[in-house]
C-alpha cells in the first residue's frame, strides 16, 4: 500500500512503543487479578538488560531529559532514523530503520530490542481478549510463577 506519511510520523510510533512497553508494569502492578507486588515486577524489570534499558528510553522520552539515575547503567537515546530506499523491481520500497545509541561503544537497533522486550513480556504469558464496552482486558496465565 502507499505511505503517504510524513518520517515522523513513524518516529512517533516507534517512541510510543517503548514508552508504552515500559508502562505495561502499571497494568499487571494495579490489576487486582493478579495479587503481583511492584517490588516483584520492578524485581524482574531489573533482572532483564532490554527491560532496564526500555525504561531508560521511557524516561527520556517522556521527560525530554532523563530525570532520574538511568537503570541500565548506560545512557540511551535513539540517533536519527536510517532511511533506505529501494529502486527497482516493479514497486520501488522505502524503510526506515532506528538506531538506538547504547552507550559510547554500542548501538542496536531499534527493533531488535523492541523484539526482545516483548519476548520478555509474553513469558509472563500474558494474552488480551476484547470485552463488551470496546476496551481490551489484559489477563494472566501463570504470572506469578514468572516474576517471582
Amino acid at each position: 500500500s502507499k505511505q503517504t506519511k510524513a518520517s515522523e510520523y513513524y518516529t512517533g510510533i516507534v517512541y510510543a512503543f517503548f514508552m508504552n512497553c515500559y508502562h505495561l508494569k502499571d497494568w499487571m502492578i494495579h490489576d487486582p487479578g493478579l495479587d503481583v507486588s511492584s517490588k516483584k515486577v520492578e524485581d524482574y524489570i531489573n533482572a532483564h538488560i532490554d527491560l532496564r534499558l526500555c525504561a531508560d528510553i521511557c524516561n527520556g522520552l517522556k521527560h525530554l531529559l532523563r530525570d532520574r539515575d538511568p537503570r541500565s547503567e548506560n545512557d540511551p537515546e535513539f540517533i536519527s532514523p536510517s532511511i533506505k530506499i529501494q529502486l527497482g523491481g516493479k514497486i520501488p520500497t522505502t524503510s526506515m530503520s532506528f538506531t538506538i545509541k547504547i552507550s559510547k561503544d554500542e548501538n542496536r537497533d531499534a527493533f531488535e530490542l523492541a523484539t526482545q522486550c516483548v519476548a520478555l513480556w509474553e513469558i509472563t504469558r500474558y494474552y488480551s481478549r476484547p470485552i463488551a464496552n470496546g476496551y481490551i482486558l489484559y489477563e494472566s496465565v501463570n504470572l506469578k510463577d514468572c516474576i517471582i
